[in-house]
């Protein structure tokens, strides 16, 4: 996969890691992180985190070293992670979600005109990506 999209992996997580397949405590910690203006930063850190340094974003410990690493504090954090608030809104945005026309994940969507519009993704050829687009804002 490396190849093709120039990304880079460290394929420890699978020797270090107890993987577990929910992304929600990842997601919960992004929307947490967007009420200290710090999404991208926290997107960037899990990422960083999962892909090059082997850390598990489900785990609790690592969710938290992020916030820390991003800039927030660790108290705040945990207590407005855990809080019905955010269950509330994790909750909306799920729900959202679903009435999307995404099958999986990663998804690309564009809203043009009031409506949703899958975008087939091409990790190789952002090309490709475009000119769907572009289809899609000539046929509307």
């Amino acid at each position: 996969m490396s190849d093709q999209t120039g990304a880079e992996f460290n394929f420890d997580f699978w020797r270090n890691c107890e993987p577990r397949r929910s992304t929600y405590p990842a997601c919960r910690a992004v929307i947490t992180a967007r009420y200290f203006n710090k999404e991208h930063a926290m997107l960037e850190a899990i990422q960083k985190g999962y892909y090059l340094l082997a850390k598990n974003p489900s785990n609790a410990d690592d969710l938290l070293s992020f916030a820390q690493q991003v800039g927030i504090d660790t108290n705040e954090f945990l207590q407005l992670f855990g809080c019905d608030l955010l269950n509330q809104e994790f909750q909306q945005e799920l729900q959202f979600v679903q009435q999307l026309p995404v099958h999986g994940f990663p998804s690309l969507v564009l809203y043009y005109q009031n409506q949703y519009y899958a975008i087939a993704i091409n990790y190789t050829n952002a090309d490709d990506v475009i000119t769907r687009i572009r289809d899609v804002l000539t046929q509307s």
